[in-house]
Order: C-alpha cells, then structure tokens, then sequence
C-alpha cells in the first residue's frame, strides 16, 4: 500500500514539475481575441525579423496595412522615441515589431523603429509608432480608428506617397 501511494505521489509531483516548466511564463505573446473568425493580428515577430507593411484601400482611404493584411494605427500619447502603450493597452493593440520592409509605394525612408520597454523593436511610421487592433479580425476592419480620441488609422494616399497618420504632436 505505501508504494502505491509513493508512486502515486511521485507522478503527481512529476505531472506538477512538467506543467510549470512548459508554461512559458515569459512568453509576452498575448492569447488571440477571443471570438474571431480569421487569424488574430501577430504581436510579435523574430528579433530583427523583417515585417511587410504595405498599402490597402480600406473605407477611410489608403491605410498602411501589416503583412497579414489587417491596417495599423498609430496612438497620439506616444513620441518619436517612446511607445505608451504596454500593459493591458499592449494587449488590445499589439504593436507591430521588427524591421519594416516597405512594399510598393512606400518609401524606406519613413519607416524607423523603437525600442520598447520588453526591449522588442517597434516599427514607426513617420516617427509614430504602429499597432494593430485587437478587435479587428478580418483585413477590411477599422474598428479602430477614432477610439478613445487618440488612435487613429495609419493613413497613406498611395497616389501622391503622403501620409496623413495623425496629429503631428511630434
């Protein structure tokens, strides 16, 4: 009987030890809305890994989009240096992080990164850092653009090259 309950305890104790040790406690990945029809917005890239931003016609014009196709916005808190948005903020509006590559249009040259505060690299747009919206679950969203008064759909007119992102607080 005492060896039964030895093993028993054993392998609790070893199912216990596995569970923690897999569970990526630093993971900073968030888990996808729930909800969603099609794939989520990604929050995070290699380190240093090249990202696609290019242009799409979306219902409020030409808006810079992420290489799965969903558009990105830009926070009107945030500098030319800085992101303010982490935390839960992080959560609803996954930064897009990496190295821009800029597609057809677009001019390598408006594009720069940040570092935040995790230390992953953020891309810019113009000196405003980009996001994606949580709640956007299908490439032709833009439930973002207007919440809260400061996060604004990352506009570009592909015709004359001009962006018209946002306020120009920085």
């Amino acid at each position: 009987m005492i060896k039964q309950l030895v093993l028993v305890a054993g392998t609790a104790g070893a199912l216990a030890l596995t569970a923690c040790s897999s569970s990526g406690g630093s993971s900073t990945t968030p888990p996808p809305p729930a909800s969603s029809t099609t794939s989520s917005p990604p929050s995070s890239t290699p380190a240093g890994g090249a990202v696609a931003v290019s242009v799409a016609k979306t219902s409020k014009g030409g808006a810079l989009v992420g290489p799965n196709g969903h558009v990105l916005y830009t926070y009107d808190p945030d500098t030319a240096t800085q992101s303010n948005c982490d935390g839960g903020c992080a959560t609803a509006w996954p930064p897009l992080v990496g190295t821009a590559q800029p597609g057809s249009g677009l001019d390598a040259s408006e594009f720069g990164t940040i570092t935040r505060a995790d230390g992953s690299m953020q891309v810019t747009y113009e000196h405003h850092p980009l996001y994606y919206y949580a709640k956007d679950t299908d490439s032709e969203d833009v439930y973002g653009d207007g919440v809260g008064g400061t996060w604004h759909l990352a506009k570009h007119d592909e015709a004359s090259g001009a962006s018209s992102s946002t306020s120009d607080g920085y």
